[in-house]
């Protein structure tokens, strides 16, 4: 499961999820990876504009 590199999650004998617990290095990992741009301009464009 996708979850289970940020997350121990423990089951029930069901299969059902009971608890779980955020391994906080992984998620920082991750949070790092993100980021965002900018573009700074007079022209008044709308974002497709802009990627076009």
């Amino acid at each position: 499961m996708p979850y289970e590199k940020l997350f121990k999650l423990k089951y029930d004998d069901n299969g059902y999820l009971e608890s779980y617990k955020r391994n906080e290095n992984e998620i920082q990992k991750e949070v790092d990876k993100l980021g965002f741009f900018v573009i700074v301009t007079s022209k008044e464009m709308t974002a497709s504009e802009d990627m076009d």
